[in-house]
């Protein structure tokens, strides 16, 4: 499967281009399935690409929209690694190896792009492919990041209600000996709507031992755990996790957080929420 993916992927580099060195995604969502995993993931990959070559020309020249570009290419990283893993049923880090080595190879091509469309007409977008590119893969990153906010999509929510009657409930034992874990929002037994803020705070543990947030798991409960730690550790900061625009479908649903305080001790916390609707 790694193999077909990636001849797949190949396939949509051009081999005779007189004029610049990627064919226009323009092109390539016309010609192709926009629900195929292969070529959403190379969507991903090209954006990532795009918004890292866009970093690095303008690293000296403009801050603001280095940094905006480095946000975004790092976010799409984020989500291509995790459609990798999935899709070739591999380790993260072996796919973080695959796209970061992909996404310095197509980034290098946009650079002389943008550099060869600079010397000819003075600008790194007009009169070029790259215009488009660019509205293309910002309205791209908008749509993946929207995805990306689901802690757990309406297709998995409903997979585990179709099955859950047919398998006992995971097993969960409370332990309060490590950090204090204050639940901010969502407020308890609260009913909400999806978009949630979810914001919680690891205090020191009753010992006066700080939490050890490298030891923080977080946990979707059903009949099976779907660790979910990689996707929120971006939305921590120091002791404080704080993810303003979590989303969940409508349904009751468990998260379990653990934690250590530097000295070992363990706190497991099951938070509830049950969602509403979505808006």
């Amino acid at each position: 499967m790694m193999k077909k993916t990636l001849i797949i992927l190949v396939l949509f580099f051009p081999t005779l281009l007189c004029a610049q060195n990627l064919a226009p995604l323009s092109e390539n969502i016309d010609e192709n399935d926009l629900s195929d995993p292969a070529f959403s993931l190379y969507l991903v990959e090209r954006c990532a690409s795009f918004f890292k070559s866009e970093y690095e020309i303008y690293e000296s020249a403009s801050t603001e929209i280095s940094d905006k570009a480095l946000t975004m290419a790092t976010d799409l990283l984020d989500i291509g690694i995790s459609s990798l893993s999935k899709i070739e049923n591999m380790s993260s880090e072996k796919a973080e190896k695959i796209m970061t080595e992909t996404i310095n190879t197509i980034s290098e091509l946009y650079i002389e792009d943008f550099e060869d469309n600079m010397t000819r007409t003075g600008s790194y977008f007009e009169n070029s492919y790259l215009k488009e590119e660019n509205s293309i893969c910002v309205d791209l990153f908008k749509n993946f990041k929207d995805f990306s906010n689901w802690i757990i999509t309406p297709v998995e929510f409903q997979e585990i209600e179709n099955k859950k009657d047919y398998y006992e409930e995971v097993s969960f034992t409370s332990l309060l000996n490590g950090p204090r874990i204050e639940i901010i929002k969502p407020a308890a037994l609260s009913k909400i709507s999806s978009p949630l803020h979810i914001k919680i705070i690891f205090h020191d543990s009753e010992y006066g031992y700080p939490a050890d947030m490298k030891s923080l798991k977080v946990t979707y409960h059903s009949f099976i755990k779907k660790n979910l730690t990689k996707k929120i550790n971006k939305y921590l900061s120091l002791n404080v996790l704080d993810y303003p625009k979590a989303k969940l479908p409508k349904g009751e649903h468990e998260i379990e957080l653990y934690i250590e305080d530097t000295e070992g001790n363990i706190t497991n916390r099951m938070m509830q929420i049950l969602v509403i609707k979505n808006k």
